[in-house]
C-alpha cells in the first residue's frame, strides 16, 4: 500500500506508511477522525474508514486490549454507550457533555450506522420535558390575557376570552401519547430541511444521518431549559443554535460561517415572511376605502 498522507484541521501531519498509521492509531499520535489520502485515492477519508490497514495486532503484538490509551477510544456521546455506561449515567452524561464539551464531542461522534440511538434520546427527553411544562401552557395563557384585560380595548373582547381552562387528565393522556410522534416528525422534518440548505451552501461533506444526529443531539439536549418558565425558552433556541452551528462545523469539516448560514438560513426566511406580511396587513389597514 502507498504511503498515507494525513491531515488535522486542514493542516498537514505528513506522510506515513500504513504499519506507522496503525501504530499511531494504537498509540494514541494519529486519532480515527484524522483525514487520510493515498494515491490513487479520488478524495480524503478519515482513517477509521481505511479498510486495508494491518491490525493492531500485527504491528504491536504485545500490546494488550486493555493498555490501549483511552485517546484512540470513540468519545461518541454517552448515550450510544449505554448498554455498558448505565441508561440513566449515559442520558446524563451526554446532556452533561454535549452542553460543556461539543466541539469534542460532535468531532468524535460517529456519522453514520446508527439513527435509532439519537431519535430515541430525542423522544425520550421531548416527552420528559414536555410533561413537566405541560401546566406552563395554562400560566402563559393566564398571563397573556391578564396582560390583554389592562389594554385600553379589553371591553371589545368576549367575556369568555378571559376564561382560564384548566389541564384534564384527557387531555393529557392525548399530549402524552401525540409528543413521540411530534418529536419524530420533527427531528427528521427539521434535520431534512437543516440538510438541504447545508447541501446548497456546499458544507455538506457527510450523509443526511451526520445533519440528523447533530440536529437530535443538539435539540433534546437544550430541551431541558424549557423547564424553567417564560425564559427557559429563549435559552434553548439560543443553546440550540449554537449547539447545531457546532455540530455542523465539526462533522462536516467546514467553515464556521458555513455551518452558521445552514443553521439560520430557515429561521431568517421565516421571519422575513412575518415581516413582510405585518407590513402587507399594515399597508391594507392604511389603505383608504
Amino acid at each position: 500500500m502507498s504511503p498515507i498522507h494525513i491531515n488535522r484541521d486542514r493542516q498537514s501531519l505528513g506522510q506515513f506508511s500504513p504499519e506507522d498509521v496503525s501504530a499511531g492509531l494504537v498509540s494514541g499520535r494519529f486519532l480515527p477522525t484524522d483525514l487520510g489520502w493515498s494515491p490513487g485515492m479520488e478524495a480524503w477519508k478519515t482513517l477509521s474508514e481505511f479498510q486495508d490497514l494491518p491490525s493492531v495486532v500485527e504491528v504491536a503484538p504485545l500490546l494488550p486490549v486493555q493498555e490501549v490509551p483511552p485517546a484512540i477510544l470513540p468519545l461518541e456521546p454517552p448515550w450510544e454507550r449505554r448498554q455498558e455506561v448505565g441508561f440513566l449515567q449515559a442520558l446524563l452524561r451526554t446532556i452533561g457533555r454535549i452542553l460543556t464539551q461539543p466541539k469534542q464531542v460532535f468531532s468524535k461522534m460517529r456519522t453514520e450506522g446508527d439513527l435509532v440511538s439519537p431519535l430515541l434520546y430525542t423522544i425520550l427527553l421531548s416527552v420528559a420535558v414536555g410533561i413537566l411544562t405541560l401546566p406552563y401552557g395554562s400560566l402563559y395563557t393566564t398571563v397573556l390575557k391578564h396582560f390583554v384585560r389592562n389594554l385600553p380595548n379589553a371591553a371589545d373582547y368576549p367575556a369568555n376570552f378571559f376564561e382560564v381552562q384548566s389541564l384534564n387528565l384527557a387531555n393529557v393522556a392525548m399530549a402524552i401519547v401525540l409528543m413521540p410522534v411530534l418529536a419524530t416528525v420533527g427531528s427528521f422534518l427539521r434535520a431534512g430541511l437543516l440538510h438541504m440548505v447545508l447541501y446548497l451552501t456546499g458544507g455538506a461533506h457527510k450523509g443526511f444521518e451526520s445533519t440528523f444526529r447533530v440536529a437530535c443531539y443538539s435539540d433534546a439536549s437544550t430541551a431541558i431549559f424549557r423547564v424553567i418558565p417564560f425564559l427557559g425558552v429563549l435559552i434553548a433556541i439560543v443553546l440550540d443554535l449554537w449547539l447545531l452551528i457546532v455540530g455542523l462545523k465539526q462533522v462536516n469539516r467546514i467553515e464556521g460561517w458555513r455551518a452558521a448560514l445552514a443553521v439560520f438560513f430557515l429561521p431568517l426566511c421565516c421571519c422575513a415572511f412575518v415581516a413582510a406580511g405585518i407590513a402587507f396587513a399594515g399597508f391594507s389597514l392604511a389603505k383608504p376605502h
